[in-house]
């Protein structure tokens, strides 16, 4: 990219709570090398989760920065992805960020061992333990992002430095000999974030260069104070202090004494250039198949040792911990992550005097075919017809649905149990999908009853991770619903106010129908014979429905077997257990119930029946149309269950487990935007 110089654009972020994520994206964006990646960045483009995902919106807020624009909530939207409050500590927060931009970048570029941003923040050390007892121990690999340097009183910030970046004698804690810690620089980062502690200090200078080991020089580029304002270096040299939108020029006498001495959090030094700071070019991501350790462009042989700090542990306080969310979905844990020394770095270790390693000699991982989604919530939702035809809902509804189930919150919280007693875990796709996402892919599911296949190819994710979604989701939908039964089970005083054609009955509760579902004719003889319906001719499921004066579905069975009566049925659904005595319920003259719901006080309400008379007597027939009238909301509530093309036709066999939760939950979901008694102006029309 040439060496032409860094444009600077200091321009405010709106207010946030007093959190230090402005302060942080502040430095950021003053960075020369993380300014030359944000330019040169087609991140964006390749990212599917990009409103969960930390690399996105940071460089949509650089984007409005760099325009001279506001970038309205997305600082808000970060905050929240990242869990930052008030109480978060400022260097606990900064390399949070730069880690979870390092995570993003992974998860679009699998191949890639480090990403950009480590190259720019991160630091790779070889560390050897000698031990009295236990001998020379294999090195290992870490990586850093930053320190925390513990200042003394008569020391200044290189000798502070040099003490902790110094080889250090310690006692094993296993043998409790003394033991020595040798440790090797394989790379420097070319921005530095240091975190100052001084306990005993009380007059302290910023220093404007740092030393780390021999050659490698750092001038100070910026510094966070009080949690939310940011001292930045402009290209012109100039120091600029930035909090939210205020903006104002401060000298480097303030930066280096004053605001030094009040709360300097955290300090950020680069690496010097020849010149002033330039663009330079953006070091192209080491592959895996490069058989060249990594760092070893910048490794040196000197004996300088370098402690890292690689996750600083946030202060206890007694709000909430500033926790960093991982949004790995397949990609392998970042190296500074793993819990074992050996599995910190999977290039090879370069010890002293050892040739490296050729890439057959090394453990390589699996290589991940990144998907790539068709659709999402934010794509469907910019056609309201579209969107109900797909899923049977409006977009408001939809949202009503999303908040009745806890929204993100809850929904990000499923897990799925594996095989063989395994323990839950989550979605491994938290980047790629989210939770609108989520219950969207389940409403394509039901509505359109689109193979699982399919669904995966759409949303970008594998087959096992669509029917885990699927059937999670089925889950937690159907135990929201029965939560929700014995309040949706309305009595009759709450249904004084009927519609007309259910008024010349009072007392009357629900009205119940039944309807079968066809199957796949089952092998097993036993199977076929207790599935066979005689009224469809059929293999069958039987279901039982039940319907509010109002019209809402407020009852839906487990599903029976075809060559079950529905007397029998109706007892072992549980319906019987909502009703009290004094109700009134309507059904089909077929169900033969009479004498079970007589017992408990309730009364039925049928067509009248001819036994062997020619006619109806004129009271009959007003009855008989009156129920007819009223009944035939029920046939509606039906319809509106089997509309949805996953229930309709001939139902596989492998689908069964899980039929009754499908019919169930579809029942309840007719309740949402469909008025069943409509005005005559607005007969025959959908909410």
């Amino acid at each position: 990219m040439g060496t032409q110089p860094i444009k600077f654009t200091d321009f405010g972020l709106p207010p946030i709570g007093g959190c230090p994520l402005n302060a942080c994206l502040q430095v950021l964006f003053h960075s020369p090398s993380f300014i030359s990646y944000m330019v040169s960045s087609d991140h964006k483009l390749k990212c599917i989760a990009s409103d969960n995902c930390v690399l996105c919106l940071v460089l949509k807020i650089w984007e409005h920065v760099n325009r001279n624009m506001y970038c309205g909530n997305l600082n808000s939207e970060l905050c929240k992805l990242l869990g930052c409050t008030a109480e978060s500590d400022v260097f606990y927060v900064m390399s949070s960020i730069v880690s979870e931009m390092h995570y993003a970048f992974q998860r679009i570029e699998p191949s890639y061992e480090l990403s950009p941003i480590f190259d720019s923040f991160g630091g790779v050390i070889e560390i050897q333990n000698l031990c009295q007892c236990h001998g020379i121990q294999e090195p290992t690999e870490e990586l850093s992002i930053g320190a925390k340097v513990f200042i003394n009183a008569n020391e200044n910030l290189q000798q502070a430095i040099d003490e902790l970046y110094s080889s250090k004698n310690v006692l094993c804690e296993t043998c409790g000999s003394e033991k020595q810690i040798l440790k090797k620089v394989l790379q420097l980062p070319d921005i530095f974030l240091i975190s100052p502690i001084r306990p005993e200090l009380e007059h302290y200078v910023v220093p404007s260069t740092v030393n780390l080991g021999p050659g490698k020089k750092y001038e100070v580029i910026g510094s966070i104070i009080n949690g939310t304002t940011a001292n930045v270096k402009t290209y012109s040299g100039t120091f600029v202090q930035l909090q939210d939108k205020r903006k104002r020029g401060v000298s480097w006498h303030k930066v280096q004494n004053v605001d030094a001495q009040n709360s300097c959090q955290v300090l950020v030094y680069q690496s010097v250039c020849e010149g002033p700071l330039k663009f330079r070019e953006v070091r192209t991501p080491k592959k895996m198949k490069c058989s060249t350790p990594i760092g070893s462009a910048r490794s040196t042989t000197t004996a300088w040792n370098v402690t890292p700090i690689v996750q600083p542990a946030p202060p206890v306080t007694s709000g909430r911990r500033l926790q960093p969310k991982r949004l790995d979905y397949g990609v392998p844990l970042a190296p500074h992550q793993s819990s074992s020394a050996s599995e910190k770095m999977s290039p090879a270790k370069s010890n002293c005097g050892a040739s490296p390693r050729t890439p057959s000699q090394r453990s390589r991982k699996i290589k991940y075919v990144r998907l790539r989604s068709v659709v999402s919530y934010e794509f469907c939702c910019k056609d309201p017809k579209k969107f109900k035809h797909f899923t049977g809902l409006s977009i408001y509804n939809f949202k009503v649905l999303y908040n009745l189930l806890g929204g993100d919150q809850e929904i990000r919280r499923l897990k799925v149990k594996g095989y063989a007693g395994r323990t839950p875990k989550r979605f491994s796709v938290e980047g790629k999908l989210s939770s609108k996402d989520k219950l969207l892919m389940f409403l394509w599911r039901l509505r359109r009853g689109m193979p699982l296949r399919d669904l995966a190819y759409i949303f970008g994710v594998g087959l096992t991770t669509c029917c885990q979604v699927v059937y999670a989701m089925l889950r937690y939908l159907c135990l929201t619903f029965q939560g929700l039964e014995k309040d949706m089970f309305i009595s009759a005083q709450d249904q004084k106010k009927k519609p007309k054609p259910f008024k010349p009955f009072p007392n009357l509760r629900a009205i119940i129908d039944g309807f079968e579902i066809f199957i796949q004719t089952p092998s097993n003889f036993q199977q076929q014979g207790n599935t066979y319906s005689d009224y469809k001719a059929h293999n069958t499921i039987r279901f039982l429905v039940g319907i509010s004066c109002h019209g809402g579905i407020l009852f839906v069975s487990p599903g029976y077997e075809g060559s079950m009566s529905e007397k029998q049925a109706l007892k072992e659904s549980g319906f019987m257990d909502f009703l009290e005595p004094g109700d009134v319920i309507m059904s089909d003259r077929g169900f033969a119930i009479n004498n079970d719901l007589l017992r408990i006080g309730v009364d039925v309400l049928k067509p009248p029946s001819l036994d062997g008379r020619p006619k109806f007597t004129p009271e009959e027939e007003i009855l008989t149309r009156a129920i007819a009238s009223a009944r035939i909301y029920v046939e509606h509530a039906v319809r509106l269950i089997k509309v949805n093309r996953l229930l309709q036709g001939i139902i596989p066999l492998k689908l069964l487990p899980t039929i009754s939760d499908y019919v169930y939950v579809a029942g309840y979901l007719a309740n949402f935007g469909y008025k069943t008694f409509q005005g005559s102006k607005n007969r025959n029309k959908k909410c």
